[in-house]
């Protein structure tokens, strides 16, 4: 599996997909020199990227509570 397909599978189940299949999807008759799956593995790794964040601050979050 290259980087760009794993990165396209990060993207590629419920609204994430929705997202990223309207968005690749635009890119057909557009001038930019983007292939469709480099667009598709960069929003996989940006979904990827915001779930991590949102993970570390729930942990963040987590620990100053329960600090005294």
């Amino acid at each position: 599996m290259s980087l760009s397909d794993f990165g396209a599978s990060a993207a590629a189940t419920g609204w994430r997909a929705k997202v990223t299949n309207a968005v690749a999807g635009r890119l057909g008759g557009s001038p930019v020199p983007l292939d469709e799956q480099h667009v598709r593995a960069a929003l996989g790794f940006g979904f990827l990227a915001l779930s991590v964040r949102h993970v570390a601050e729930t942990i963040r979050h987590y620990r100053a509570r329960s600090e005294p």
